[in-house]
């Protein structure tokens, strides 16, 4: 269970080496990636499950909680 919450933060850590060294976000990194905590694991799950062809819920989901 205790392991369950970290899942977001390492997802976080993830993106946030590749917008550093891969410029995963273009030219910026955005600022709320800096924040610790900010993906949680409901989050990741409710990314996880969407099944649109275009990935419309997860683009939306980082937009509202990143500002991307």
């Amino acid at each position: 269970m205790i392991s369950g919450m970290y899942l977001g933060d390492i997802v976080r850590r993830i993106l946030l080496k590749l917008a550093h060294d891969a410029s995963l976000f273009g030219d910026i990194v955005p600022p709320k990636l800096d924040q610790l905590f900010i993906l949680r694991t409901p989050d990741m799950a409710a990314m996880h499950h969407d099944t649109s062809h275009d990935l419309k819920h997860l683009g939306a989901k980082l937009k509202d909680i990143l500002g991307i």
